[in-house]
């Protein structure tokens, strides 16, 4: 209570969405789904695409992690207020940056599988 201005009340909300409504309202709302759902399907998207590399075996498990890290977040968010818990921007920037990578490891694959069809035919 120390920290709080003069004459604000302080309040807990205890979940994560119904926080989100309550300082964005429902727009916002829409939008932090969204944005959750966006990035759980990036990692699954990544999940199907590195089935076909065969150098980045451990890109498979690195997808699970992300999904799994996004759904506890999810389940979590019910029972406490962590909408701008900064976890879960953690997790976007390393799906950021594993969609990279899975990106220029299938462009130089597909160079590498190119190469070797011009030089058979």
């Amino acid at each position: 209570m120390k920290y709080m201005p003069e004459g604000v009340e302080a309040r807990a909300i205890h979940s994560a969405y119904f926080q989100m409504i309550a300082e964005h309202g429902y727009v916002g709302f829409l939008v932090f789904c969204a944005f959750l759902y966006y990035l759980f399907n990036t990692a699954r998207r990544m999940a199907r695409q590195c089935r076909e590399l065969p150098d980045i075996v451990w890109f498979s498990d690195l997808t699970i992690a992300i999904r799994s890290s996004i759904a506890a977040y999810m389940i979590i968010g019910f029972t406490t207020n962590i909408a701008f818990f900064d976890l879960i921007y953690f997790i976007v920037v390393v799906t950021a940056i594993a969609d990279n990578i899975l990106q220029r490891e299938r462009d130089a694959f597909q160079k590498e599988l190119d190469s070797r069809l011009a030089v058979t035919t």
